[in-house]
């Protein structure tokens, strides 16, 4: 039997319909979802931040690893400060006066910088022939010399004689095997040693510790970093040496391809320092017959170094600056 249309048509007006959200439903809604956010954000963020982190640590081991070679070829570690003369002149002539170093205030021997850095050429190239004039700043002009301290050693040693334009991007070609003269220019056909390590272009800058086109440094892979690697040699045990360790604690530079130098020059022998295995004077170095390579993490800092012993409550470390070092002595962030 068929039912009147009308009939159904008033049967359908009759039905409750569903209305919009209530504003009570919205707001328990909305609730919801930022309990379910804020359980699974710092997850997320916590995720991203360890992947990060192994991202440099994997750096750091390779670097270990280009030191390893670079010690198989040449028989020694890298130095992490040493004074490269441009001239002849400036390798065999007696120097005087002293030279107060630029972040720690230390004061160090003219002579005596010249003298150890011709004892470790001498013992990588021990033919190297020191009549030959280089550029080593690329400004032009060959007269004086440039310190290279650890951030700068770790890049030329691994890398060799620079390539590129001033501001980059640049590029590392080794060190020629011609015995006499290990920094001429690559000519593309002559045999070349290294690079050691597969430096990424866009993490070299420019040091401030020279003129344009000067030394290179090297910069982890963390986002908007803006402070180079530390590279420390326990000179095979006998020592570190706190004139190696040229950082700095500035904010951001203007220009992506150079970091900025201190304001004052760093005066607290406290600053700067390697870290160790517990509380200073006494305590060994972490790393005491190797070398200490150390990013400065999220925050763009280094710290005070120093005390570092992880079977203690904080570490032993002095400042917060230190918590998120990343280095080559310990898994993960120092705290």
């Amino acid at each position: 039997m068929r039912r009147p249309t009308k009939r159904l048509a008033s049967i359908a007006l009759t039905r409750p319909r569903r209305g919009a959200f209530t504003l009570i439903e919205l707001m328990i809604v909305i609730v919801v979802i930022g309990i379910l956010m804020a359980l699974v954000l710092p997850a997320v963020v916590g995720s991203f931040r360890t992947a990060r982190i192994a991202q440099v640590l994997t750096e750091i081991r390779g670097m270990e690893g280009a030191i390893a070679q670079f010690k198989s070829v040449y028989g020694i570690e890298p130095p992490s400060r040493i004074r490269l003369y441009e001239t002849q002149a400036g390798w065999l002539t007696a120097a005087t006066g002293t030279t107060v170093d630029q972040v720690t205030g230390l004061t160090l021997s003219n002579e005596g910088e010249r003298t150890r850095s011709i004892s470790f050429i001498n013992r990588i190239w021990p033919n190297y022939d020191f009549s030959i004039v280089h550029d080593f700043n690329n400004d032009s002009a060959t007269s004086g010399y440039v310190t290279l301290y650890g951030a700068e050693c770790l890049v030329f040693f691994l890398g060799g004689v620079p390539v590129g334009p001033v501001g980059g991007p640049y590029a590392l070609t080794g060190f020629s095997k011609n015995p006499a003269n290990p920094f001429a220019p690559s000519s593309g056909s002559e045999s070349r040693e290294g690079p050691f390590f597969d430096f990424k272009s866009s993490q070299l800058r420019k040091s401030n510790n020279a003129t344009p086109g000067g030394p290179l440094v090297y910069f982890d892979p963390l986002p908007s970093q803006t402070v180079p690697y530390v590279y420390a040699s326990s000179y095979d045990g006998r020592g570190y040496q706190k004139a190696d360790l040229y950082v700095n604690h500035n904010p951001p530079p203007s220009t992506p391809t150079a970091y900025v130098a201190p304001v004052v020059p760093r005066v607290n022998s406290n600053l700067y320092d390697v870290y160790h295995v517990g509380v200073l004077p006494s305590a060994p170095p972490q790393k005491n017959k190797g070398f200490q390579i150390i990013s400065p993490g999220f925050d763009f800092a280094y710290g005070s170094g120093g005390a570092f012993d992880p079977t203690v409550t904080g570490h032993g470390l002095i400042e917060r600056r230190d918590y998120d070092n990343i280095t080559n002595f310990h898994s993960g962030t120092l705290n």
